[in-house]
This record gives structure tokens, C-alpha cells and sequence, in this order.
């Protein structure tokens, strides 16, 4: 199976490290639009996985081609908070945001494990 973590902030790299720790994947692939953030946390996690006892199939990438034949995708990706900008502030900025179903968001459904059925989201 091959998981990809679309961000890679903290949230994005916690979920990265947590899904190849667990072995819950056979590849992890990490996309983000910063250069070369992706591809250094991911040679982290690798160097990591003698220690941490995991299988070190994790890379990063800036370029979402490499994420083609995924059996899952989670989005993390999101926008920082900036100074002065509430919290209210930021729910409204983000409801545009890719993913989120906004006007110009991406539509996404999501698979309940407990109901085995795809609802809209």
C-alpha cells in the first residue's frame, strides 16, 4: 500500500512518521510546495528507522506526479496563521483552501471504517 501526506508541516510529518512506524504502509510519500522540505524530513525519518525499528520506505517529493498510484491520500497541507489574524479569520481563509470543499476547493469524501460506505463531505 502506498500512503501519500500531502504537507509537509508538523502535522504532515508527525503523520508520515506515525504511518511508516507502524507499518502501515509499504511507501510513504510526502508532497509539499516548499523546496526540499519534504525530501530532508523524509532522509530524517530514514536515518531514524534502525533506532526507531521501522522499515525506511519514506520520501519526499515537491512534485505530485511522484504520488501517482496511491492507495491513500491525507491532507494536511494548510495555511499558517498570521499575526493579528484570528481564529475566525483563518477558518474563512482556509475554506478556499484545496481540500476543504470551498469555492475552488478540491470535493472530498471520506470512508468511515465503522460503516464500510463513502459519504460526501
Amino acid at each position: 500500500m502506498r500512503v501519500t501526506v500531502v504537507g509537509s508541516g508538523f502535522v504532515g510529518a508527525s503523520t508520515a512518521m506515525r504511518v511508516a512506524q507502524k507499518g502501515l504502509a509499504d511507501e510513504v510519500v510526502m508532497v509539499d510546495i516548499i523546496e526540499d522540505l519534504p525530501q530532508g524530513l523524509a532522509l530524517d525519518m530514514r536515518e531514524s528507522a534502525p533506532i526507531e525499528g521501522f522499515e525506511p520506505n519514506v520520501r519526499g517529493t515537491n512534485d505530485y506526479a511522484d504520488t501517482a498510484g496511491s492507495d491513500l491520500v491525507v491532507i494536511t497541507a494548510g495555511l499558517p496563521r498570521q499575526p493579528g489574524m484570528s481564529r475566525m479569520d483563518l477558518l474563512e481563509k482556509r475554506g478556499d483552501h484545496p481540500g476543504r470543499g470551498g469555492e475552488g476547493g478540491w470535493p472530498l469524501s471520506e470512508r468511515h471504517p465503522d460503516r464500510g460506505h463513502q459519504s460526501p463531505r
